[in-house]
């Protein structure tokens, strides 16, 4: 039997995200050189395609489904992350998540010397609130439990200390989920964010850069191409990185096909990315001049209009 290894890479995939599993490993195994454990949460995939994981020395956690299916993009299907706070996986020093959607450049080795529970902030710096919706007496009482002012962070990628986990972390997300399960708008994020807001530590932004959809010259010729990370998130429905048009095509496809050279017995060099040479901030930038240029626009029409009514 293999050694237990003290870290713990995993994704969350059902029998619809097999090839971005598989792609994802990839990422990590050939960029990030990984050298804990893998494993796969599995939402219900069938075991023959389930072989190909195991074959490849890649653990397997068959999910139980802790919420039936509704309509909003399948986000029943990320509760499973909450598996990750049972205590059966106190048997690893640190797991860390990442989402199917991504594309690992660089090494993942700091995430494994966390010391309690570590994530991105959310995409611009948006506040827990936004991880509710809908009836607002609901919300309003939420609020005087839990400060939904806060800063909230991205649930795509989470680095766990387990000595965090108690033996009801599990159940206390369940029932948490099931009390605000009407006003929650994006699955396990909104019960996560509110569960470890007063222990949280916030990660460096390369450790889960969102990517938008490539639309515009800049994007895809200038600033795309300069973008550095260690980790890049295609979180949003319609801007993943399987799709023909998207910017990071290819190297999503060539990572996918580099997944059957996989060979866990074999450790691969990481990747480091000097911290200097994370070209980061040109993106940033780029999206503070376009929010910038977007509220000119804004006070440009009220202006306009003002002028033609007068």
């Amino acid at each position: 039997m293999a050694k237990q290894k003290k870290s713990l890479i995993v994704t969350l995939a059902d029998e619809n995200y097999i090839k971005q599993a598989k792609q994802l490993f990839s990422s990590v195994y050939f960029n990030a050189g990984w050298k804990g454990d893998y494993m796969l949460l599995s939402h219900e995939i069938p075991e023959k395609d389930l072989k190909w994981f195991r074959k490849k020395g890649i653990l397997i956690k068959k999910c139980k489904p802790l919420k039936k299916t509704d309509k909003r993009w399948a986000t029943h299907i990320f509760l499973d992350k909450f598996y990750l706070f049972t205590p059966k996986f106190k048997k690893w020093n640190v797991i860390v998540y990442l989402d199917a959607d991504i594309i690992v450049r660089g090494s993942l080795n700091e995430l494994t010397k966390v010391n309690g529970f570590s994530a991105v902030r959310d995409i611009n710096n948006n506040k827990i609130s936004v991880n509710f919706e809908g009836d607002e007496e609901e919300i309003s009482k939420l609020n005087s439990i839990y400060c939904l002012n806060k800063e909230g962070f991205n649930a795509g990628v989470l680095a766990i200390n387990t000595r965090i986990i108690k033996k009801e972390t599990f159940d206390d997300l369940i029932k948490l989920n099931k009390k605000y399960s009407k006003i929650s708008a994006f699955g396990d994020q909104p019960i996560l964010n509110i569960y470890f807001q007063e222990i949280i530590n916030f990660l460096p932004t390369r450790f889960n850069f969102y990517i938008p959809k490539s639309t515009s010259f800049i994007e895809k010729v200038i600033v795309l191409p300069k973008t550095k990370a260690n980790v890049l998130h295609f979180c949003g429905k319609n801007e993943k990185p399987w799709f023909k048009e998207n910017h990071f095509y290819r190297e999503w496809v060539s990572n996918l096909e580099k997944a059957e050279l996989i060979n866990l017995k074999e450790t691969q060099k990481q990747k480091m990315l000097n911290r200097n040479d994370i070209c980061i901030s040109p993106y940033i930038l780029y999206l503070k001049l376009d929010n910038l240029i977007g509220k000119i626009g804004k006070i440009l029409r009220k202006l306009l209009n003002r002028l033609k009514l007068e």
